[in-house]
């Protein structure tokens, strides 16, 4: 605060208080610049490094996007404090980051205003040193096997930041060998013309703790049709 001719009158005192790591921090923010930099998710502020999150409600009636430079952090959410109005349901008929979304509003506002200001041009933080990268398998979250790269749907294999010492360890476990009859596409019996092939495990003694069950076990998603190892063993021959 300072007074009428620019003396400083009172000083506010600023404590700063650690409530990340550098390495939890960045490995947050690639997950969300990744998000914006592919598809229909493409956002962007120029000379600025970004990152955001976009979202919508189940219904469709709400729509939010939340982003960031190293300077500066915005959000927004369009839909309607009700959902419905004298019977009829209310929907705003657009995604987080579509042509009249949110994201795309977010992104006007912080291109008119960096322009505006003539901020200058800045980078997030860079990696940490104790930040390493590891390849993962996609299915498991472990490390990858020669099982990882002959899924039905080719290698299932990414890299990804870890803070050093928290990398996984312990090998892909559902990627698994089976013998499948081919006419039953069931799991063969002696007498089946059997034939290899790498499908997924989904034992729920993998996917979940002890004493959880799934909700919908027999559930697959289109993504894992045709890679999921089958339960049930063939019974035509």
């Amino acid at each position: 605060m300072t007074g009428p001719g620019g003396d400083v009158r009172l000083k506010p005192e600023q404590a700063k208080v650690g409530v990340i790591s550098a390495e939890a921090a960045f490995i947050a923010t690639d997950a969300l610049q990744g998000a914006l930099s592919s598809g229909d998710g493409h956002i962007s502020i120029p000379g600025q490094q970004i990152g955001g999150i976009a979202g919508e409600t189940r219904t469709g009636q709400q729509a939010l996007f939340a982003g960031f430079t190293k300077g500066y952090t915005g959000a927004f959410c369009f839909g309607y404090d009700y959902l419905a109005f004298e019977g009829t349901q209310l929907y705003i008929n657009e995604s987080a980051i579509g042509e009249k979304g949110p994201g795309r509003f977010w992104e006007k506002v912080f291109r008119a205003f960096y322009e505006e200001m003539g901020l200058p041009n800045s980078d997030l933080p860079p990696k940490p040193e104790n930040v390493i990268t590891a390849l993962i398998d996609t299915v498991s979250g472990k490390v990858p096997t020669e099982l990882s790269y002959a899924d039905p749907r080719g290698p299932q294999i990414a890299s990804g930041y870890f803070i050093h010492g928290t990398e996984p360890s312990e090998p892909d476990d559902m990627h698994v060998l089976v013998s499948i009859c081919p006419e039953s596409a069931l799991l063969a019996g002696s007498r089946c013309p059997a034939e290899d092939k790498v499908l997924i495990d989904k034992d729920p003694g993998k996917l979940c703790p002890s004493g959880i069950m799934p909700i919908s076990p027999p559930f697959v998603p289109s993504w894992e049709a045709g890679a999921i190892k089958p339960t049930a063993r063939c019974g035509i021959h």
